[in-house]
């Protein structure tokens, strides 16, 4: 499908009179109509910009002149040529701040009500200066500020380089929804409804694009100086990284979707008609929502709690079932889509992950305004049905000049002309100030979003509870402490989340080898005695790290063994088992445990080999091998394939469990919203949610009695063709009679003999012996662990065959022992898993890569590519972190007025 031009059908701005072929008289009405319906003072050149582009009849020129970076604002030059173009009509207005900033205005205030002529009013009346109706003139400017809107989602990353085109840019995101709400009309009109449409595409398209650049930073290696905390860095990462899991998700659904306009316009009618319906039915009922209160905060409970839901929430949760299915589906996607990325504001915001972010990039990078804009975007049209009733600062109108010190500013996130509609931006400022002005705080709304508007905190707070509990979060700093024991003292020592592994190594995610080096944390565990840290954690770290190969070597085996051959899913595997918390995981391991010795009391050969019975078989090898052969000899072949057959077909149960925890992702981040209604992933319905939980619990917990299943098949299979080779090996050196034994045994199961061979050499072949000459290799280089656990395992295989009659009863007791040897397994493996990973950002990062894999196949390559160079401009890896700027313009922006100097505006490009 084509995508709409947003400014081919722009229509003329003197089509009503005048003469169409004089430029000077289209930049006058241009002029005027700008400057009559302005929502707020109007700089010089961005008055001229805006006149240019009204009269312009190229889109191609116009979209070039946005894309420009070297061109920075000469008011003085705007304003000269301004005045030669309406003389005596205005004056200029120098800012108290910075005199190079000159605010255009109407020379007589009153002459901005005498530009257009009222709606209604006649045609003829001679005090009006133009024929077009205030409404024609707010359709005018509307075009012109979407069409802007519909070209610059990338380039909010850098507004604060103060280009020739920021303040038109902020102007057309901060007050196009005014210009078209005055305008009267609707996404029906032939050229607003495509432009729309190509808005809420190309928002997708480049917030993905920002996203994904977000998402390598958050995955990759972040360096960091041990006088930060390492706990609470690794906590902000992972809260990050499950932050920008929900937008993106719900950006890629929406990009996939069409005829938003059509669909938006379809609900706006079903929720006009059904005002008599709703009629004394209001929507304040919906119960408040209860926000979480901290101690020592000076906000009173009882007023929070009278705090009612936005009205955003109240209109959905009331009216979105008398919409259609789609039109239902896209308002929701906007919604949530605009919330997520507004929660993603508050976690990425703080220090000093933030500083460090905007190291990667030159100064003037702004990754808020993209995120914060675009979110006020997403939730503007998708609340588009509702306009008619929600609270709106549309009506408010500005008749007084800007006074000095008090000139509106759009630059930066601290703004009154932020939509009514939710206080998230507001939210994220106030986070932004209690910062730097702890003692200044901002008054909040009353309709705050509840996931917001929980009491304030500085930006030093521990992250999200959601993300990590304060037990865990606890127990994580114990273990950075643990490791940072050998490296407290060391000067400049520094500390790397998500390090870049070796090659061998990268499909694991829990090798204990490969650990970064040991870190300490500037924050303390709690009242531990301080013999603790000097006598018993040294030796608690020693035992972690000479244990260190032994558990990543079963690490890589399990990698290989338990994923069918595919060892990069094991990251994703585990994160599944892990995703909601060590106890959580602990009881899936008890309850597979406790239905692995079910099956092996009820059904021993489900899962199992075709001889099920290894020591049995064994002992028979070692103590009387012709027996053994008459007995391995005599199978039916009806047993055998059904024998087959079953394992076969759990396997394949199993792969689709398998399958289901790597494409399942665990819950998104998306906040609550205020009605109580969770926020689902866009792929699957709010009513399934919670039967695909329970689903998935069933498959992790079917995976886990599968591994165990398969431990024991393994075992049973080894130990078959070792008996087999021990029992051939006797026969063949024994005397005549275990010769004559041999041959008929041979010669009487010809048909057996090839089946017999292939299972005991192929297997001694293709699976014992790699696995001996592996464990030795790896034990030369360093990690011993699977030629320990595989000397273990023979030993003990060879005390129980020699020493049976002394462990018959223990022998008689044997389900109960390996019941509880895997439940002390189990306790160890999540040990060594929260003493690699302690907050899970491995795994989480392991998550995060996969998904930005599928988003990058979302967006068609080309335009992904021109959006990371428009992001990568100027890159920048300088080791001085660029401080949180909150309001007002930036230190950029007086270095971009003292290039801009005087003169003509045509001198100023680079």
């Amino acid at each position: 499908m084509a995508e709409p031009n947003p400014s081919e059908a722009q229509p003329d701005p003197d089509s009503d009179d005048g003469p169409q072929s004089n430029p000077n008289v289209k930049s006058f009405v241009a002029a005027l109509v700008w400057l009559s319906a302005a929502q707020s003072p109007l700089r010089a050149h961005e008055l001229w910009m805006a006149t240019q582009f009204q009269i312009s009849g190229s889109s191609e020129w116009m979209m070039e002149q946005l894309g420009i970076q070297d061109q920075h604002m000469d008011d003085r030059a705007a304003f000269s040529a301004l005045q030669e173009l309406l003389g005596d009509l205005i004056s200029e207005h120098q800012d108290g701040t910075d005199p190079r900033i000159i605010y255009v205005e109407f020379a007589d205030p009153d002459m901005r009500h005498r530009v257009c002529k009222p709606e209604g009013g006649d045609t003829q009346d001679q005090t009006q200066l133009l024929s077009i109706s205030v409404a024609k003139s707010h359709y005018l400017v509307t075009v012109i500020l979407m069409g802007i809107c519909s070209a610059t989602p990338i380039h909010l990353a850098r507004i604060h380089r103060d280009t020739a085109t920021t303040y038109l840019i902020l102007y057309a995101w901060a007050h196009w929804a005014t210009h078209f709400k005055l305008s009267g009309e609707t996404l029906k009109n032939e050229t607003l409804g495509p432009i729309a449409d190509y808005i809420i595409k190309t928002t997708c398209m480049d917030v993905l694009a920002f996203l994904l650049a977000l998402n390598d930073f958050l995955t990759g290696p972040i360096t960091l100086s041990v006088i930060q905390d390492q706990t609470r860095c690794v906590a902000l990462v992972r809260e990050a990284q499950e932050a920008l899991e929900g937008p993106a998700e719900l950006l890629s659904a929406l990009y996939n979707t069409t005829e938003y306009a059509k669909s938006l316009e379809a609900s706006r009618e079903i929720f006009e008609a059904s005002k008599h319906s709703r009629r004394g039915k209001p929507n304040t009922h919906v119960p408040p929502p209860q926000l979480r209160q901290d101690k020592g905060d000076a906000t009173d409970a009882g007023s929070e709690a009278q705090q009612s839901a936005p009205a955003v929430d109240r209109y959905l949760f009331h009216t979105l079932s008398l919409f259609d299915a789609k039109s239902a589906q896209i308002i929701r996607q906007l919604v949530d889509a605009a919330r997520g990325l507004r929660s993603l504001c508050t976690a990425i915001v703080k220090s000093p992950l933030y500083e460090e972010f905007l190291k990667e990039y030159a100064e003037g990078f702004s990754p808020l305004d993209i995120l914060t804009k675009s979110a006020d975007m997403l939730e503007t049209l998708g609340t588009y049905a509702y306009w008619g009733e929600l609270p709106s600062n549309s009506g408010s109108s500005w008749d007084e000049p800007p006074t000095s010190g008090k000139t509106p500013s759009r630059l930066g996130l601290a703004t009154t002309e932020r939509p009514k509609t939710s206080d998230a931006d507001f939210l994220v400022s106030n986070l932004l100030r209690s910062h730097n002005h702890p003692h200044q705080p901002l008054k909040r709304d009353a309709g705050a979003d509840p996931f917001l508007s929980s009491p304030l905190t500085a930006l030093s707070s521990i992250p999200s509870a959601k993300t990590t509990s304060p037990l865990r979060y606890r127990a994580a700093e114990m273990v950075y402490k643990l490791r940072g024991l050998s490296t407290s003292s060391r000067l400049g020592a520094q500390f790397t989340i998500n390090p870049v592994r070796p090659p061998q190594l990268a499909r694991t995610s829990s090798a204990l080898s490969s650990l970064p080096p040991a870190l300490t944390s500037s924050s303390g565990i709690g009242p531990l005695p301080a013999a603790f840290y000097t006598k018993l954690a040294p030796k608690l770290a020693r035992l972690f790290f000479a244990l260190s190969p032994l558990f990543a070597g079963l690490d890589n085996f399990s990698a290989g063994m338990f994923t069918a051959g595919q060892p990069d899913s094991w990251p994703l595997i585990k994160q599944s088992i892990l995703s909601r918390g060590y106890r959580t995981a602990f009881a899936y391991f008890l309850v597979a445990i406790i239905l692995h010795h079910v099956r092996g009391v009820l059904f021993p050969w489900l899962g199992q080999y075709v001889w099920y019975r290894p020591l049995e078989d064994l002992r028979l090898a070692v103590t009387n091998p012709d027996a053994f052969v008459q007995v391995m000899f005599g199978f039916r072949w009806k047993w055998v394939l059904a024998s087959l057959a079953q394992k076969l077909a759990w396997d394949a149960v199993n792969g689709a469990a398998m399958a289901l925890m790597v494409a399942w992702e665990k819950d998104h981040s998306l906040p609550p919203r205020p009605d109580g209604t969770p926020t689902e992933p866009a792929v699957f319905k709010q009513d399934a949610a919670a039967w695909w939980g329970k689903a998935m619990d069933a498959c992790r917990v079917e995976c886990i009695v599968w591994a165990l299943a398969l431990v024991e098949f393994f075992f049973s299979k080894s130990v078959y063709a070792f008996a087999w080779l021990l029992a051939l090996a006797k026969l063949a050196m024994g005397g005549d009679a275990e010769h004559i034994v041999l041959g008929n045994a041979l010669r009487d199961n010809w048909l057996k003999v090839p089946f017999v061979l292939h299972q005991t050499l192929g297997f001694a072949k293709g699976s014992l012996w790699p696995i001996a000459w592996v464990s030795v290799v790896c034990a030369l280089v360093g990690q011993p662990g699977l030629l320990l656990v595989w000397s273990a395992a023979v030993g003990g295989v060879w005390a129980i065959i020699k020493h049976r009659s002394t462990f018959y009863m223990a022998l008689q007791l044997s389900g109960m022992f390996v019941a509880g040897g895997l439940l002390l397994i189990t306790v160890a493996m999540l040990a060594v898993e929260f003493w690699d990973d302690p907050l899970g950002v491995k795994l989480s990062t392991a998550l995060a890569r996969r998904r930005a894999d599928r988003i990058r196949r979302v967006l068609p390559g080309d335009y992904y590519q021109v959006r990371t160079e428009i992001l990568e401009w100027k890159k920048n890896r300088s080791s001085k972190a660029v401080p949180v700027v909150v309001g007002g313009p930036p230190p950029s922006a007086s270095c971009a007025g003292e290039s801009s100097g005087s003169g003509s505006m045509e001198e100023k490009r680079d």
